[in-house]
């Protein structure tokens, strides 16, 4: 889709691609008009809003009068007024149009003419209320006048002449109500001026509301203007007036529906599918708002911009009810857009919690929202409620609306009502912290190969997005809601392969120094449990042990076994035999005391990796496992520096140093005797080669050894 497909608004000409009911209204009042020889004159008025037609009709209105094969067709003058400025200059013109429909412009001096606009351009050029006493105006709107008149009587002669007898003039007049308060004065002083031509008939085209106001603007000297004079003004001009012909609600919802398809064309089915409710929301809501073809064009115009930049990556029908918000109701668009917590999630119903007292919470924001829609008319009110109740159950719910149970449709419907993806549906593209749905179908389709998905999410681990995160814990937070259910087995279980092959690595990623986000770990741990899940007992261990056997994230593998394993009831074991567990955990056990001590010491969060590792095994297996680690001093430095944790103290410094540093001493002393490695960690100089927190964990142990001896219990803060 692209600009090309816009549509430029432009009125149809042929009463043979009537889309909205008016070709027979306008061939009746064609052929009355055909059959009309007014001795002085006639003007009808066409009243309807903007946008409802009126230009189409008018065409359809000249094609049922021109194309009949009869000489006595009258000449049709369309008449722009647009292009002319100033009482004068528009009775002048028009009179000079009517001439030339006539064929019989040269009874007209061409000079006058020319000399009569060339002084009507000169008195509007000059500013006449700062030079009241010029005699050169005076005199030249003098001759300016007389022309008119003058042109008047030339016109008068010419339609009562012989020749012209049977001739008969139709002007017709259009966009009256897009010309100012001025303009349309001036344009029906000169239709009243020069409306009582023989055999013309004027043709008017107009907003009545829009054309009223502009007659009752002009102010008197002693703005005693009485109230309704724009209608008596009407009245002495106009001898018939009709209102187009109600456009039907049926017809303009086809309208809109076949605008739609080609945006249901390029929409995931999945995205568009709950379209069926379209009646039930179409009728209740927005037919409110879609009252004129303009209307659609205006909608499908900006839907047609907008959409394509964020499709399949929002539910359709969602942002086809907040566009008819930023189109017709911007300011409640804005309002949603900027108060986010006070539409998206949901209540109890939906798992939200809110506090203590769902009620009280309850009417705390439906006040929230009847404050500011109270202030939109009283009549408009509960359309809007009912539209805000499709797009936020949360609203609905406050208000006590029934919401539709066939739109309560979750995350993978990428329903504006969530947090993540309110904000794609206000920009022309992703927010900097998404992630599209192209991307994660192409994540998904990666997962066929095991390499291919490592590589995928590797490569992510290394991008970070707005707030902080990697892009692989976006990507895999994501995955997490999507319907795996729907996804082949076999990448199901190259995806479980992947994680316990790279877990630690994405990890890793994540660690912010001696700082670690635990948001990657728990959303693979939430993956992985519900992935596995999906299988029979058989295949689940099948699928452990091998993902054991062949994977290297030894973090997870351990969290696997203390989390999932070595619970005393099989209700909680993810694995309810007892004798496949224990081959679980001695395939774990082998491989991380076969493990290198420079892997050892580089596992994400390590000191809770030896915590899960002691209560799962024993503690002299864990202390076996230290030993080997501080046998060389580079690891028991680095196995140290393990043991930092944050304190509460603000510094002035960049994060890591925001907050002072302590050292779980406790935790430490709970693995090496710290009087056996005291010494070492002196290290007669060799402190100053180590790491800056290598460094600040021996100070810190140092200080505390000290303070301890001592008998000083609160642990030292870190200058640094």
């Amino acid at each position: 889709m692209d600009s090309g497909q816009l549509s430029n608004d432009q009125p149809l000409e042929n009463p043979a691609d009537d889309l909205l009911g008016y070709a027979g209204f306008a061939k009746n009042l064609a052929d009355s008009i055909y059959n009309m020889a007014p001795p002085k004159g006639f003007v009808i008025a066409l009243y309807g809003p903007w946008g409802s037609g009126k230009s189409t009709l008018l065409n359809f209105i000249e094609h049922n009068i021109t194309e009949r094969e009869n000489e006595e067709i009258p000449e049709v003058i369309r008449y722009n007024p647009w292009w002319v400025s100033g009482r004068e200059d528009i009775a002048l013109d028009l009179m000079y149009r009517i001439l030339e429909a006539l064929n019989s412009v040269h009874a007209i001096s061409q000079k006058n003419i020319k000399r009569a606009i060339k002084i009507s351009k000169a008195t509007r050029e000059v500013k006449i209320p700062y030079v009241p006493s010029t005699n050169l105006i005076a005199d030249l709107l003098r001759l300016f006048v007389a022309d008119v008149h003058k042109f008047k009587n030339i016109i008068d002669k010419e339609l009562n002449d012989e020749k012209n007898k049977y001739k008969r003039v139709l002007v017709i007049i259009d966009d009256i109500d897009r010309l100012t308060s001025e303009e349309t004065r001036g344009l029906f002083r000169a239709i009243k001026a020069i409306g009582d031509f023989r055999n013309t008939i004027y043709l008017l085209a107009f907003d009545k509301n829009v054309v009223n106001c502009a007659l009752e603007s002009e102010q008197l000297s002693d703005n005693s203007r009485p109230e309704g004079i724009g209608d008596k003004y009407l009245d002495k001009i106009v001898q018939f007036s009709i209102d187009i012909p109600l456009i039907d609600k049926f017809v303009l919802k086809s309208m809109l529906m076949e605008q739609i398809q080609k945006f249901t064309k390029i929409t995931d089915k999945k995205l568009y599918e709950d379209f069926f409710v379209w009646e039930y929301i179409y009728y209740g809501t927005i037919a409110y708002f879609i009252k004129t073809p303009r209307d659609v064009n205006v909608f499908i115009n900006n839907l047609s911009i907008t959409y394509p930049r964020v499709v399949n990556e929002v539910n359709f029908l969602d942002f086809f009810i907040l566009e008819i918000f930023r189109c017709f109701k911007h300011e409640i668009y804005d309002f949603i857009r900027n108060n986010p917590y006070e539409f998206t999630g949901s209540f109890e119903k939906y798992g939200d919690y809110l506090g203590t007292n769902l009620q009280e919470e309850r009417e705390k924001l439906k006040n929230f929202h009847q404050d500011w829609i109270s202030r939109e008319p009283e009549q408009e009110q509960n359309t809007l409620k009912k539209l805000l109740g499709e797009l936020f159950p949360r609203f609905g719910y406050a208000f006590d609306y029934n919401i539709n149970e066939r739109r309560e449709i979750s995350y993978e419907k990428a329903r504006i009502r969530t947090e993540e993806y309110f904000p794609y549906y206000f920009g022309l593209s992703l927010p900097s912290s998404g992630i599209s749905n192209a991307e994660m179908k192409r994540g998904l389709q990666s997962a066929g190969s095991i390499d291919s998905f490592n590589e995928l999410l590797i490569n992510y681990s290394k991008e970070i997005m707005t707030g902080g995160s990697t892009k692989a814990n976006v990507f895999l937070d994501k995955l997490r809601f999507l319907p795996l259910g729907e996804v082949d087995e076999k990448k199901i279980i190259n995806i479980i392969y992947s994680l316990y092959s790279i877990g630690d690595d994405l990890m890793r990623a994540e660690e912010t120094f001696v700082t670690f986000s635990l948001g990657v770990e728990l959303i693979i741990y939430l993956i992985i449990s519900e992935s596995l899940n999906r299988f029979e007992a058989e295949k689940k261990y099948s699928i452990l042990k091998s993902a054991i056997e062949n994977g290297r994230s030894l973090y997870l593998i351990n969290e696997l076994i203390y989390n999932h394993c070595d619970k005393e009831s099989k209700q909680d074991r993810i694995i309810e035999s007892s004798d496949k567990i224990n081959i679980l955990k001695a395939i774990s056990l082998n491989k991380i005391l076969e493990t290198g001590v420079d892997k050892i010491v580089s596992i994400p969060r390590f000191s809770t990796f030896l915590y899960s590792f002691r209560d799962w095994t024993s503690v002299e297996i864990a202390k076996g496992l230290v030993d080997r680690i501080i046998e060389e001093d580079k690891y028991m430095y680095r196995f140290i520096r393990h043991f930092l944790t944050s304190s509460n103290l603000e510094n002035d410094h960049e994060r890591i140093k925001k907050n002072g540093l302590r050292l779980s001493y406790e935790g430490l002393a709970k693995f090496v005797e710290i009087a056996d490695i005291i010494d070492r960690v002196k290290g007669d100089g060799k402190i100053n080669e180590l790491g800056e927190f290598e460094v600040i964990g021996c100070e810190l142990l140092l200080k505390e050894y000290e303070l301890r001896n001592k008998e000083e219990k609160e642990p030292p803060l870190s200058t640094s």
